[in-house]
């Protein structure tokens, strides 16, 4: 399948957990490297709890990913 996305480039997810944000503040997030898009989409959508999702967004060098991409790119990644 041809993807319209560098699957092999560097890419960084950003999140915030939701039971580190104290009510009514917007806290901190965290943030992890992949060597990998392919890498990153995979974390997001298997590693991450549900609610942490809505949060998360994935920085390449070319693109940011919304969680509404990540969640279609993965399910074009999980047909391959």
């Amino acid at each position: 399948m041809t993807y319209d996305y560098d699957l092999e480039q560097p890419a960084d997810v950003h999140w915030i957990p939701v039971d580190l944000v104290p009510p009514q503040e917007i806290g901190g997030g965290k943030e992890l490297h992949f060597a990998t898009l392919r890498e990153a989409v995979w974390f997001v959508m298997e590693d991450l709890p549900p609610r942490d999702r809505a949060s998360a967004q994935i920085m390449s060098r070319d693109r940011s990913l919304q969680i509404e991409e990540i969640g279609s790119l993965f399910e074009q990644l999980k047909d391959d």
